[in-house]
């Protein structure tokens, strides 16, 4: 069985259907220059709802948050651009921060409007699921903008549930019964995922 400091590298190189190499991997300390970069070139439309509301720039305190996951109850993972086996810039980021009880987590993705539709979003999502399967996390939770209709319809196809909603905002919650997501098994080919 894995620790969480087994967690911290965790990687793997795939390849999307549409032949783009893709990289899957735990954030580090050494990405604070690249997810500035990332957040800088997310449109204006893509800020407001992955904040739920208008964002400049991270703060340094949250940049220091994000990079430095202990996944345990604090995963953070990147998806970055691989060209002739170097690792190029970040194209999607996802994160979950557990309940004090560790049965449920707050759920928070995003990818850069160009790669958008591209598999990128369920790929995230499926490691994130199962590293908090593998920590025994009981659900995922996101609130998303009632506005961003695009956000909504990805997670009710991966078995989010609305359970509320409340000034604009709904809640979505997914309870971590199996262990794959299997929309995102058609974007996939190359090497499998990493044993947990």
């Amino acid at each position: 069985m894995l620790v969480a400091a087994d967690l911290r590298n965790y990687r793997i190189e795939t390849t999307l259907a549409r032949g783009m190499g893709l990289d899957i991997r735990a954030i580090g300390s050494a990405d604070k220059a690249r997810l500035v970069e990332y957040f800088g070139r997310l449109s204006p439309d893509s800020h407001y709802r992955r904040f739920n509301g208008f964002r400049k720039a991270l703060t340094p305190e949250e940049l220091q948050y994000i990079t430095s996951p202990n996944f345990l109850e604090h995963a953070a993972i990147v998806a970055t651009v691989r060209d002739r086996g170097r690792e190029e810039y970040i194209v999607g980021e996802g994160q979950y921060v557990a309940s004090p009880d560790g049965r449920c987590a707050e759920l928070a993705l995003s990818v850069l409007d160009p790669y958008q539709r591209g598999g990128i979003g369920s790929l995230l999502l499926l490691h994130l699921v199962r590293l908090a399967e593998h920590w025994g996390i009981e659900k995922l939770q996101a609130d998303v903008l009632a506005s961003n209709r695009d956000a909504l319809t990805f997670l009710v196809r991966r078995d989010f549930q609305p359970i509320r909603t409340s000034a604009g905002v709904y809640r979505l919650s997914r309870s971590l019964a199996c262990t794959s997501c299997s929309q995102a098994d058609d974007v996939i080919s190359g090497s499998g995922l990493p044993q947990l």
